[in-house]
């Protein structure tokens, strides 16, 4: 059996659309989702508990922040091991991951991060804990990647292979498991450079919710 783990990138190197996501692998409406860390200090726990609580206006959820010390381990684990990249399970995968290991991870967030890089990347991976796709793998995204180029910048940036390269960005999700139409200011979107494009296709960082982002994490928890 195969997990997916989604990634996000360090960024130093009403009607309309909709949100990508996965409903094979969504919470419960309504349900208490145990959250606690592997690590970390008092700033950055809290604002990750700060960041996070933004979908909770939307999404019909709730998060209890619970210690690892308890006797039920909290079900969504949250370590802070640099170099290690920032990434979550997606939805409930997270569930059947060892207890002891943590399901999700903030690489490069500390005391010196910018706040708006704490928003990108929070809300971004909690998206991911929450069932969401990346935005460019939906469907609905018909981007047309020069590949050539995406392997070669990055491997040199990010030091990921071809398959994590065809994992996180190129590969499409599967039309019946997602609900979709391109949202280009979702949180869950990698920002695009023209150059990467061979149709002239370009984003920038997304670093807070779009409005759809919103209206549609409503519809999935409402």
């Amino acid at each position: 059996m195969s997990f997916k783990v989604c990634t996000c990138l360090e960024s130093n190197p009403a009607f309309g659309p909709r949100l990508a996501v996965d409903t094979s692998v969504t919470w419960q409406t309504g349900q208490i989702i145990s959250i606690g860390f592997i690590g970390g200090t008092d700033y950055q726990q809290h604002k990750v508990m700060e960041i996070a609580s933004q979908w909770l206006h939307y999404a019909n959820l709730y998060f209890e922040w619970r210690s690892m010390t308890d006797v039920y381990k909290p079900i969504v684990r949250i370590a802070f091991q640099r170099g290690k990249g920032s990434w979550s399970y997606l939805g409930r995968d997270a569930l059947m991951i060892q207890r002891n290991k943590p399901t999700m991870n903030f690489g490069w967030l500390d005391e010196s991060t910018p706040p708006d890089e704490w928003d990108r990347v929070v809300l971004h991976e909690f998206g991911h804990m929450l069932g969401c796709i990346h935005e460019h793998q939906s469907p609905a995204a018909g981007i047309k990647w020069d590949k050539p180029l995406l392997y070669q910048y990055y491997w040199e940036t990010q030091g990921w292979s071809k398959e994590q390269v065809n994992n996180n960005i190129i590969a499409k999700y599967d039309q019946d498991i997602s609900n979709t139409e391109f949202d280009s200011e979702s949180i869950m979107l990698y920002p695009v450079e023209q150059r990467f494009t061979l149709d002239d296709f370009e984003v920038g960082w997304n670093r807070q919710l779009s409005d759809t982002d919103k209206g549609f994490i409503a519809e999935v928890y409402p």
